[in-house]
């Protein structure tokens, strides 16, 4: 905002006159339940966009489960969107969305409080979700994205202090 009551807006790629800006009201690593639920409190609409929209989440997956039934394939949301059931593609196994809510809320529990200066507790974080969690699911990426900070940098894993098996992990 400038101080003639102007707003800039600078972009990272050509914009194509009369298209639509769209900006992130959430952190991107959170679920879609996770996302639309902070959209439904602080700003009183569900988002269309196309990420919200897609069951797949244009390729990201953010929101997948492993397949609790199969093991094999994911649970993804329903082509109604994310207050549909929730299925496999690969067996057809189908969870509520109620259930999948209830799951959903546990894990953001994870993710929004673990200490983000703890290589272990963010190493047991990995070790016990990512059997549960497709790789993509946002406790992971955002777990390792912090592991990957704090290796190098965090005392007694600074990079004169770290093993092998950190470096390897980093």
């Amino acid at each position: 905002f400038k101080s003639d009551q102007r707003l800039e807006v600078r972009a990272s790629v050509a914009i194509k006159k009369g298209a639509s800006l769209l900006i992130s009201y959430t952190p991107p690593f959170y679920t879609v339940i996770a996302r639309n639920t902070i959209l439904q409190r602080g700003k009183q609409f569900t988002c269309a966009c196309a990420r919200c929209s897609d069951p797949q989440e244009m390729g990201l997956r953010v929101s997948s489960i492993k397949c609790t039934n199969c093991e094999e394939g994911a649970l993804t949301q329903g082509e109604g969107g994310h207050t549909d059931s929730w299925g496999c593609a690969g067996c057809g196994h189908q969870m509520s969305c109620d259930q999948y809510s209830a799951m959903d809320a546990q894990l953001l529990a994870v993710q929004t409080r673990f200490d983000k200066g703890d290589v272990e507790e963010m190493k047991m974080i990995l070790s016990s979700y990512s059997p549960k969690l497709t790789e993509n699911h946002g406790l992971i990426l955002e777990t390792k994205q912090h592991l990957a900070a704090a290796l190098g940098r965090v005392d007694g894993y600074r990079y004169d202090q770290m093993s092998q098996e950190d470096m390897d992990l980093k």
